[in-house]
């Protein structure tokens, strides 16, 4: 049910955000690139081969999102990147983001879905007399032991206690 939910709620956002076909790469180009173009190419290679690797149609699954936080850490990113590196850059964000959102949202639909179903079991224990009356006679049973345990250890303690007090 939640998956479907999210599936419906993310849909909208991972359809809007940058595909891989609006960051067109141009390395067809045979001429001589100095040091920080290499650097740059590599960057954005690197940046257009995580974007091929993604799903076009879903968000990022937890490997995934771990996968491309792993490659952007590791790439180094110039202050003067061209645009392209840039448009690469905001997709590759833009996926993960959403990714990290779907993840987020089905973590806390899973836990309020258990958490409406523990407030309906306590529900039904509360209108019920013969639930109410079981329950109090568990805890009290319960209760009864601890506190004969806590009793007996503490009856104990004091007993040694007072026979080590040196006498006066």
């Amino acid at each position: 049910m939640s998956s479907e939910f999210i599936d419906s709620f993310t849909r909208a956002l991972n359809a809007s955000s940058p595909s891989p076909s609006s960051a067109r790469l141009d390395f067809d180009s045979e001429e001589p690139q100095p040091r920080d173009n290499i650097q740059a190419s590599a960057t954005k290679h690197a940046l257009h081969a995580l974007l091929v690797s993604f799903p076009s149609s879903q968000p990022l699954n937890a490997q995934q999102i771990c996968n491309a936080v792993s490659v952007l850490s590791r790439l180094h990113f110039s202050v003067d990147s061209d645009s392209e590196e840039e448009a690469l850059k905001h997709i590759v964000v833009a996926k993960v983001m959403v990714g990290l959102y779907t993840k987020a949202l089905k973590i806390y639909l899973d836990q309020a879905t258990e958490a409406e179903a523990e407030a309906e079991w306590w529900r039904e224990i509360e209108h019920s007399k013969l639930n109410v009356a079981w329950y109090l006679l568990q805890s009290a049973l319960s209760l009864f032991l601890s506190l004969s345990r806590i009793q007996g250890h503490t009856s104990t303690d004091f007993s040694n206690t007072s026979s080590s007090l040196p006498s006066t």
